[in-house]
């Protein structure tokens, strides 16, 4: 399922398993260094966790057109997530899914969270629907309030070996 991801095996082992298992946390935090493919990860994991049984599932994802999967990103002039828009999340999360199996939110730059914005959404992730998934992705996890990251199930990424970056763009070119 991540087969087309580079890098980052024991992650892939770890989400394998616990999809395989029934034993994947709701809410989850991915950390590591820009650029290496945590967004991708999280892509790939929503579209296992949507549509299972469904190997085009990943398409309407990676096309950003699925009604169960909801994004956030920092808005405004300080880039920082909203209290409005957590209150959007923590709505939507209650919600029945539309199409699939469950729903998808995907936290970018969570470390961009203000601490009410933090607050708003600690029940939340304390109590999540059986049919909701929280990701929080950052590369900055030690600005994320501590009282967040001890509700989510942690995942440090790490940068990708050159060499397997070389294999994998000759391969692409062939």
């Amino acid at each position: 399922m991540f087969d087309e991801i580079i890098g980052n095996q024991d992650i892939k082992v770890k989400l394998e398993s616990s999809l395989k298992n029934k034993t994947l946390s709701n809410t989850m935090l991915f950390s590591g260094p820009q650029g290496i493919g945590k967004n991708l990860f999280a892509l790939h994991l929503a579209a296992q966790l949507m549509h299972p049984d469904d190997p085009n599932g990943l398409l309407k994802i990676k096309s950003n057109n699925h009604p169960d999967l909801h994004i956030y990103e920092p808005e405004g002039k300080t880039a920082h997530h909203t209290i409005g828009s957590i209150r959007d999340l923590i709505e939507q999360i209650f919600l029945a899914p539309f199409e699939s199996k469950a729903k998808v939110f995907i936290i970018n730059d969570a470390d961009r969270m203000a601490p009410f914005s933090s607050n708003a959404l600690l029940k939340t992730l304390e109590e999540p629907t059986f049919d909701s998934y929280i990701i929080l992705i950052t590369s900055k996890p030690e600005y994320i309030l501590p009282t967040i990251q001890s509700r989510c199930f942690k995942m440090r990424f790490s940068k990708i070996e050159d060499e397997k970056i070389y294999r994998y763009l000759i391969e692409k070119t062939k």
